[in-house]
């Protein structure tokens, strides 16, 4: 039995995590109608595509949505908080961008911050460039992926965009771009001393970028965020990380955050 598109194992597990009610509380903050957004995040309705008002932290700002599944971002993010800040960054990388709904919460967050934004699935590049359309001026957009190798690879993806990866068996399959994620870091540190978050959402791809980023780049990253589903895999980062950094996870939320000595 499905609710919403949500098993009911997975409604009744929620009931427990206090993270929802929080999140809950948040969105009569941060939606404009929030009993008509809550709605639509509970049941997967609405009409999409469409343009919603966003409040944070005392700024008013619009984001475009293609579908429900965009809106479940937007919980996770601003009302979730799954990407915490001080509201100090500087400088932020985004790997798998999406169509936005992260980079709206850093620069509006973080009104010092420049972003370097990176998605590679053609569908969600024009929505991305519209929800970005009002920084011009602290947003670098690449088309690529990101990863711990590059040249053009097979990419998969299915008709809402938030769940392709870099050899995903889905609906079908495209060429992309892919980055090694070290000549991206070098190229952003060029312009900046340090980078406060990188943040790393890419289906499945996250440990094995993480674990090819070079020990002169480690050492110039504050925080990593990334997502993983599968707890278990959290093994497989490799040891050296835990040298630098400790490991926090809320949810399949992830986060390495340097040490302080």
């Amino acid at each position: 039995m499905k609710l919403g598109g949500r098993s009911l194992g997975r409604i009744l597990a929620s009931i427990f995590e206090g993270r929802h009610y929080a999140a809950l509380w948040r969105s009569f903050r941060v939606y404009d109608f929030p009993f008509y957004r809550l709605s639509n995040y509970v049941l997967s309705t609405g009409n999409y595509p469409c343009d919603i008002k966003l409040h944070l932290k005392g700024n008013k700002l619009k984001a475009r949505l293609n579908s429900h599944h965009d809106l479940l971002t937007v919980n996770e993010v601003f009302c979730r908080e799954d990407y915490p800040v001080s509201g100090d960054e500087k400088t932020i990388v985004d790997i798998g961008s999406n169509i936005g709904i992260s980079a709206l919460y850093f620069l509006n967050a973080c009104p010092e911050s420049k972003l370097f934004l990176f998605e590679p699935n053609p569908a969600n590049i024009e929505t991305l460039r519209a929800n970005m359309a009002p920084y011009p001026e602290r947003v670098s957009i690449e088309e690529s992926a990101v990863s711990d190798s590059s040249g053009m690879l097979r990419f998969g993806v299915e008709e809402s965009g938030r769940y392709g990866g870099l050899n995903l068996e889905l609906e079908r399959q495209i060429k992309v771009k892919c980055l090694d994620i070290n000549q991206v870091l070098s190229e952003v540190l060029t312009s900046s001393n340090s980078i406060e978050i990188l943040k790393l959402d890419t289906e499945g791809a996250e440990i094995d970028t993480i674990n090819s980023i070079s020990i002169e780049h480690i050492n110039q990253i504050d925080r990593i965020y990334f997502e993983e589903g599968v707890l278990s895999r959290l093994k497989l980062l490799k040891g050296e990380l835990f040298t630098e950094f400790t490991l926090k996870s809320k949810g399949n939320s992830h986060y390495l955050s340097r040490r302080e000595f």
